[in-house]
């Protein structure tokens, strides 16, 4: 009897794996056992220290990023696959997991229409998934925020395609994404439970204009656009830092999302409000547009 034989024979436990594509469970996929461990140890997610998985080699393939001990309720999140191995021989396949607070939908909100004019952000449901999260920090600036929305780590699937500003939606209560990394084997975000603060609005630009010799007058000829960006607004001050009575906002819209570049007068409509466009900028990444506007 060699070590893989030996550590088989402790595999009592059966597993079911999840189809996230059909969001479907399948009973009694293959046999392991989870042990406490003090492998795979994340400098950021402590969750991962506390339960590993051990099953055989012929057992690894049958793997899912999410699995489920059968017959309970009991649902992990399977991280990075280690070997253990000696003389050259791989007796074990060993794994994180980390149990989840309850099942989670992705959510990402997108426009559908083409580069010339993309239209109001739609929402789609990215994935069907189980997800954990925990409360982080909920310092905030007190002086800038009457609510407290406080800041949370996600810990997802590896098959989940996380992108910030999606949404997720954990056992009913919805965090916004800020940024995703990788660790450990799962797909991790800084999120708050704040909610998703992009508006609908719309925006106009002066395309041409037509002449009416019988009235003498010229009008602008106007295209609108449906865009979906933030908005906030803001005090205007010149250099003597003196408030001049004039409201302004500032719209931050994505590249992608809005209808070519924007230019100087351009116009945007919100909360019936309707604010003439004088400076136009670009975040350091370059993937956003920062337009302020005046009314």
């Amino acid at each position: 009897m060699d070590f893989a034989q030996v550590a088989k024979f402790f595999d009592r436990q059966d597993f079911d794996t999840y189809n996230a594509a059909t969001a479907t469970w399948s009973e009694a996929r293959f046999k392991g056992q989870i042990k406490v461990s003090d492998k795979f140890v994340s400098m950021w997610n402590r969750a991962t220290r506390k339960r590993m998985l051990y099953v055989g080699p012929e057992e690894e393939a049958l793997l899912t990023p999410v699995i489920r001990v059968n017959g309970l309720s009991d649902i992990y999140m399977v991280g990075t696959i280690q070997h253990d191995s000696h003389a050259n021989t791989y007796y074990r396949a060993v794994a994180p997991i980390q149990h989840v607070s309850g099942p989670a939908t992705v959510n990402r909100k997108a426009p559908t229409g083409g580069p010339s004019d993309p239209g109001w952000a739609v929402n789609t449901v990215v994935s069907n998934t189980y997800a954990d999260y925990e409360l982080r920090s909920s310092a905030q600036d007190n002086t800038e925020n009457t609510l407290n929305y406080g800041d949370f780590f996600l810990f997802l699937p590896s098959d989940v395609p996380l992108q910030r500003e999606d949404t997720v939606t954990v056992s009913g209560r919805t965090f916004y994404v800020f940024e995703s990394y990788y660790d450990s084997g799962l797909i991790g975000a800084r999120a708050t439970a704040e909610p998703d603060s992009r508006v609908n609005l719309v925006y106009t630009r002066v395309t041409g204009q037509t002449y009416n010799p019988n009235t003498q007058t010229v009008t602008d000829t106007v295209q609108a656009y449906n865009v979906t960006g933030r908005i906030k607004p803001s005090p205007y001050t010149e250099g003597d830092n003196s408030t001049v009575n004039r409201r302004q906002a500032v719209l931050t819209v994505r590249t992608s999302w809005f209808p070519g570049a924007p230019e100087l007068r351009d116009k945007f409509t919100y909360n019936s409000a309707t604010y003439i466009v004088d400076k136009i900028e670009q975040d350091q990444q370059q993937d956003e547009w920062v337009i302020t506007g005046y009314v």
